[in-house]
């Protein structure tokens, strides 16, 4: 039985494949009653949609941060009709009252922040020193972290992961497509 509906993928335009939708509705199911997970980079809400399927179960919350930058990549263009988008489908799927949208930048967003997180999802900007602050930042109010496009196809999440790898705090959990999930194991030896 599809843990998502079907129709999601029809209509809501992403970048992320229905397992790793699937694996993000597990894991916002799995987070404790009143947890908060962070999404970076929210695109049109696919992911975000999927999140806040799973945070209802669970009785927890969505933080959607996402400025939507014009921009255009690999012939793809990107900009506010993306955040027009985003909110249809938080109303269309019925998830608007457990998604809090932030329109500011990842690190704007931060530095205001001060809560632990239960989850963290970063799928915003790949390039390497923006991937790595989203990480070094968002990483450090939680023990697990999803990361999308780790498949290889980019360099600067590449770098990221080997360093993550490399620094020997955190496991890559799950894999799923081009999702990475990161378990700090730092944590639990403490």
């Amino acid at each position: 039985m599809p843990l998502l509906p079907d129709d999601l993928f029809k209509e809501v335009h992403g970048f992320i494949s229905l397992p790793e939708a699937e694996l993000l509705y597990t894991l916002a199911t799995q987070v404790p009653i009143n947890g908060k997970i962070i999404e970076v980079g929210s695109y049109q809400a696919r992911s975000t949609i999927a999140l806040a399927l799973g945070a209802k179960v669970a009785g927890a919350k969505v933080w959607a941060i996402d400025h939507h930058p014009t921009y255009e990549i690999m012939g793809t263009s990107f900009g506010m009709g993306d955040n027009a988008a985003y909110y249809a489908n938080l109303t269309k799927w019925g998830v608007g009252d457990v998604v809090r949208t932030i329109n500011l930048p990842s690190s704007q967003t931060f530095i205001c922040w001060i809560d632990p997180v239960d989850l963290v999802w970063i799928d915003g900007d790949h390039e390497y020193e923006q991937v790595r602050q989203d990480w070094y930042m968002w990483s450090s109010f939680t023990d697990k972290v999803a990361l999308h496009d780790t498949a290889g196809h980019h360099v600067g999440l590449n770098r990221l992961v080997q360093e993550i790898v490399m620094g020997g705090n955190w496991i890559a959990d799950q894999v799923v497509d081009s999702m990475t999930v990161f378990k700090n194991i730092a944590k639990e030896l403490s």
